[in-house]
């Protein structure tokens, strides 16, 4: 998540970053320890935060690409959400299923 947030972020602010993304490092981060498990919130937090206030901003209103994209980034982050949510085993089919 991460990952697609910064990329999204950099994209708003007109960076080429597809061309020069480094798709394998959206995995580098395999087992941390709590200090850095905290780093990673703040940044996601951070990406966050960043992408709403482009949003309120209207900036990605103004480019029909940068639309597009929110709305993928918008759908793949709450598949991805949802896929923690499930192997963590906070999603259960209801009862009688």
């Amino acid at each position: 998540m991460l990952f697609s947030l910064n990329l999204a972020n950099r994209a708003l602010r007109s960076e080429e970053v597809h061309a020069t993304a480094v798709w394998r490092d959206s995995w580098k981060h395999v087992k941390v320890d709590e200090a850095g498990w905290e780093s990673l919130l703040a940044e996601l937090r951070t990406e966050y935060e960043s992408l709403c206030a482009a949003i309120q901003a209207g900036l990605p209103w103004k480019d029909e690409m940068a639309m597009t994209g929110i709305f993928g980034q918008l759908a793949h982050g709450a598949w991805h959400l949802g896929a923690i949510r499930q192997g963590l085993g906070l999603v259960r089919l209801p009862a009688g299923d």
